[in-house]
Protein backbone atom coordinates (compact mmCIF):
# COMPACT_ATOMS: atom_id res chain seq x y z
CA UNK A 1 0.00 0.00 0.00
CA UNK A 2 2.85 2.52 1.23
CA UNK A 3 6.61 2.14 0.11
CA UNK A 4 8.88 4.15 2.96
CA UNK A 5 12.38 5.43 1.89
CA UNK A 6 14.70 5.99 4.82
CA UNK A 7 17.80 7.48 4.90
CA UNK A 8 20.84 8.03 7.25
CA UNK A 9 21.55 11.68 6.38
CA UNK A 10 19.76 14.56 6.17
CA UNK A 11 21.62 16.10 3.09
CA UNK A 12 20.43 12.57 1.37
CA UNK A 13 17.11 12.68 2.39
CA UNK A 14 16.46 15.87 0.67
CA UNK A 15 18.21 14.29 -2.84
CA UNK A 16 16.32 11.67 -2.81
CA UNK A 17 13.38 13.35 -2.14
CA UNK A 18 13.94 15.71 -5.17
CA UNK A 19 14.59 12.68 -7.22
CA UNK A 20 11.18 10.62 -6.62
CA UNK A 21 9.09 13.66 -6.58
CA UNK A 22 10.74 13.72 -10.15
CA UNK A 23 8.43 10.59 -10.54
CA UNK A 24 5.57 11.87 -9.42
CA UNK A 25 2.97 12.17 -12.45
CA UNK A 26 -0.21 12.36 -10.41
CA UNK A 27 0.02 14.64 -7.58
CA UNK A 28 -0.29 13.87 -3.69
CA UNK A 29 1.24 10.52 -4.14
CA UNK A 30 4.79 11.43 -2.77
CA UNK A 31 5.20 13.15 0.86
CA UNK A 32 8.36 14.33 2.12
CA UNK A 33 8.23 14.49 5.93
CA UNK A 34 10.75 17.45 6.74
CA UNK A 35 11.00 20.06 9.63
CA UNK A 36 10.21 23.18 7.42
CA UNK A 37 6.60 21.63 7.16
CA UNK A 38 5.72 23.28 10.46
CA UNK A 39 4.19 20.49 12.73
CA UNK A 40 6.14 17.69 14.34
CA UNK A 41 7.89 14.83 12.09
CA UNK A 42 5.69 12.09 13.87
CA UNK A 43 2.09 13.83 13.39
CA UNK A 44 3.59 14.39 9.62
CA UNK A 45 4.65 10.62 9.17
CA UNK A 46 1.10 9.57 10.48
CA UNK A 47 -0.97 11.76 8.53
CA UNK A 48 0.80 10.43 5.35
CA UNK A 49 0.05 7.15 6.26
CA UNK A 50 -3.37 7.09 6.95
CA UNK A 51 -3.87 9.89 4.29
CA UNK A 52 -2.96 6.88 1.66
CA UNK A 53 0.24 8.36 0.73
CA UNK A 54 2.07 6.17 -2.14
CA UNK A 55 5.56 6.65 -1.27
CA UNK A 56 6.79 8.51 2.18
CA UNK A 57 10.73 10.01 2.41
CA UNK A 58 12.18 9.95 5.70
CA UNK A 59 14.75 10.41 8.02
CA UNK A 60 16.27 6.73 9.88
CA UNK A 61 15.41 9.20 12.99
CA UNK A 62 11.73 9.12 11.99
CA UNK A 63 11.75 5.12 11.48
CA UNK A 64 10.72 4.38 15.50
CA UNK A 65 7.86 6.76 14.64
CA UNK A 66 7.17 4.75 12.02
CA UNK A 67 6.99 1.43 13.67
CA UNK A 68 4.85 3.05 15.82
CA UNK A 69 2.42 4.23 13.98
CA UNK A 70 1.73 0.91 12.17
CA UNK A 71 1.09 -0.95 15.14
CA UNK A 72 -0.92 1.38 16.95
CA UNK A 73 -3.12 3.32 14.57
CA UNK A 74 -6.13 1.47 13.74
CA UNK A 75 -6.21 3.19 10.23
CA UNK A 76 -3.18 1.23 9.26
CA UNK A 77 -4.30 -2.42 10.03
CA UNK A 78 -4.45 -4.83 7.55
CA UNK A 79 -2.17 -2.02 5.36
CA UNK A 80 0.71 -3.18 3.88
CA UNK A 81 4.59 -1.31 3.91
CA UNK A 82 7.90 -1.57 1.83
CA UNK A 83 10.52 0.12 3.79
CA UNK A 84 13.34 0.48 1.41
CA UNK A 85 16.04 1.61 3.99
CA UNK A 86 19.17 3.61 1.92
CA UNK A 87 22.74 3.43 4.84
CA UNK A 88 25.46 3.06 2.42
CA UNK A 89 27.01 5.70 4.28
CA UNK A 90 26.23 4.75 8.17
CA UNK A 91 29.23 4.32 10.60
Amino acid sequence: DTVVVVTDRTVLDKQLQDAISQFEKQAGVVQSITKDAGESKSKQLAAALTGGKNIVIVTIQSFEALITAIQTLPELQGRRFAVVADEAHSS
